[in-house]
Parts: structure tokens; sequence; C-alpha cells
């Protein structure tokens, strides 16, 4: 598992980049005292979470990639196409993995074959378009945040280096 320090840029969840200001002991709702990573949102939404260390949730955490780690991601991404599945259900629980996993790779392979599903077909079930927001608010947040670009700018840098 890994651990992270004070100071520690990470991705956290659905909350994007965070800054580990803390690391502490809580007592949490009377249960017993554990160690906890202090994590602040950088998006200036004041958010604030408290990670148990060891913890399921902590080994979902990751190290903000670096420039040439996104670069390989894009590479990955778009070296194989990936399918719509067009069963509903089967859909939902498929983005609702990914969000989970949180792997920028699948997810910049999933928005880009709904982008080109969006661009086939104008209307798109809300679904849809629920995992294109969630999928550009993450990447686009991380990846502007390691490449030193606004988030506006992520989009033009993927296709930028596809060429």
């Amino acid at each position: 598992m890994k651990t992270f320090e004070i100071n520690d840029r990470v991705i956290y969840r659905t909350r994007g980049v965070c800054i580990i200001v803390d690391i502490v002991k809580k007592t949490f709702h009377g249960m017993e005292e554990k160690e906890y990573y202090v994590c602040e949102s950088i998006s200036g939404d004041h958010y604030r979470s408290y990670v148990p260390i060891g913890s399921e949730t902590a080994s979902q955490m990751k190290y903000v990639p670096s420039p040439e780690e996104i670069d390989r991601m894009i590479d990955e991404a778009f070296s194989a196409e990936h399918e719509y599945l067009t069963d509903k259900k089967a859909r939902e629980t498929y983005y609702s993995e990914a969000q989970k996993r949180s792997d920028e790779v699948e997810l910049i392979r999933i928005y880009a074959m709904l982008a080109e599903r969006r661009r086939r077909f104008p209307k798109m079930p809300a679904a849809d378009i629920r995992m294109m927001s969630f999928i550009e608010k993450v990447i686009d947040e991380e990846f502007a945040y390691s490449l030193g670009i606004e988030r506006s700018e992520v989009e033009e840098y993927i296709k930028n280096r596809l060429n």
C-alpha cells in the first residue's frame, strides 16, 4: 500500500487533485482512534477530507501523474478502440466501476468513444452525458495541474499529442 506524506499532491476519488495537508490521529463518532490523511482539494472549494490510513479508500489514492505519464496514458488510450455497451444496465455498471478505479487510460477511452458516439447520434442517454462530464472534470483538472496549463487547454493538448 502506498504511503503519502504531508504536501504530497494526490488524486482522491471524484475530488480530483488534493494536497495532503496533515496526518492526524482522530476519533470520529465514538469509533476507535485512527490515523488519517487530511486532504484538501486544490479546486478552491474548501473541501477537506479525512482518509483513514490503510483503508480501501486510501488504497485508491494515487500520486498526480507526471507529464511523461500523461503522454503515455494518452498514447495507450488511443491504441485500441472501445466498444459501446448497448445494454443500459451493463453500461451504467461499467461506468460506475470505471469511476471507482480512476484509471485515466480507461476514462480517456470511454470519453473518446462517447464523443464519437455523440458526433454520430447527438441525442445521448443521461448516463452517457453524466459520464462525459465526470471524465472531463477529472481528466481536465488532473492533466491541467500536472502539465501547468489551463483546464480549457487539456482537450487541445490531447489532440496535439495524437497528431
